[in-house]
Order: structure tokens, then sequence, then C-alpha cells
């Protein structure tokens, strides 16, 4: 496995990757909506990624293994003055319980000391997710606290918890 950054002739993998898995992905966050999920809107979600990427502002991580993508992680909101971005990831469901969630946070919290030379990170994950907290807790982030509705999955509004992780000590 190995970390890449996005680039502008991932569209096509991007969109089959988000199609292939978009029922996985929505038991456990929210729907991107109808819209995302066509060549356009996917090919405007990279260009806007790798703006913001040279904006310095986002980092968008593909998690690939013999040209196949297994999973995205990003660092968003990244702000280098107070040291903090915040992480997120997801992993295709055929894919999952292999390493590939662990692999994508601990390679995107290396990336995130070395290269941005930040200090912490937060994180959120739904209560109902126990495999990504799990992820998250095996990768040195602590609960820092709880955000009731905080995101909609489905019909419902679903609790989330704040993850943190400080990068100036291992």
């Amino acid at each position: 496995m190995r970390l890449r950054r996005l680039r502008h002739d991932d569209s096509d993998a991007l969109l089959a990757f988000e199609r292939d898995n978009r029922h996985w992905f929505e038991r456990f966050i929210e729907s991107r909506g109808e819209a995302f999920y066509s060549a356009r809107a996917v090919a405007e979600h990279v260009r806007t990624s790798l703006a913001e990427h040279a904006d310095g502002v986002m980092f968008p991580g593909l998690v690939v293994q013999g040209g196949v993508l297994l999973g995205r992680v990003n660092l968003r909101e990244i702000d280098r003055t107070r040291g903090t971005a915040r992480l997120g990831y997801r992993v295709a469901e055929n894919a999952a319980g292999q390493g590939v969630g662990r692999f994508a946070v601990s390679a995107i919290v290396d990336l995130a000391r070395t290269t941005y030379k930040l200090r912490q990170l937060t994180a959120f994950v739904s209560v109902d997710n126990p495999a990504s907290r799990r992820v998250l807790e095996k990768q040195g982030f602590r609960v820092v606290g709880r955000r009731p509705g905080m995101a909609e999955v489905g019909p419902r509004r679903i609790d989330c918890l704040e993850y943190q992780r400080c990068l100036s000590r291992r």
C-alpha cells in the first residue's frame, strides 16, 4: 500500500470508487447527494480539492495498492499558523478489516507531522462506527467531546465523537 496525492487524472477511478462504495459509506456518514455521483461532479470535486491543495489548506490523499484505489484520506482546514488540521478517511468495503484504515491514518499523521509541521489533528467519527473509532484510537487519537446530532445518516441525526491527536509527541 502507498499513500499518494490525488491527481487530475484520478476522476474516473474516484467516481468508480465512490459509486461502488456509496451504500457502504452512507451507513456511517452523510450522503454526498445524488448529484455528486456523476463524472462532471467528481471532476469538479477533484479540481476543488487540488485548488485547496495548491492553496496549502488541504492534502487530498489516495491509498492505492497495485493500481487499485482502496481508500481516501485527507487533511482539511490546514492551518499552519495554529498547527492544526482536520483528518478524514474512508475505506472501500471490500478492503475493510485489512489494515487500510490503519495505514491511511498512520501515513497521513506522518505527513502532517513532517511535511506540514502540524501539532494537532482533529477527526470526527459516528458513535455507530466502532471500526473507525478503533483505527483512530490505535493511532493515538483520544476522544475530547461528543457532538449530538452532528451528521445526518439516512433519515436520522447521529452523534459523532470528536477525536484529537497531539503530534508533538509520539
